[in-house]
């Protein structure tokens, strides 16, 4: 797994730190 699908995950479940 990837630096990038790690990220991508716990964007998913954080959303409130995501950068959109």
């Amino acid at each position: 797994m990837s630096c990038q699908g790690i990220a991508t995950s716990f964007a998913k479940k954080a959303p409130n730190i995501d950068h959109d």
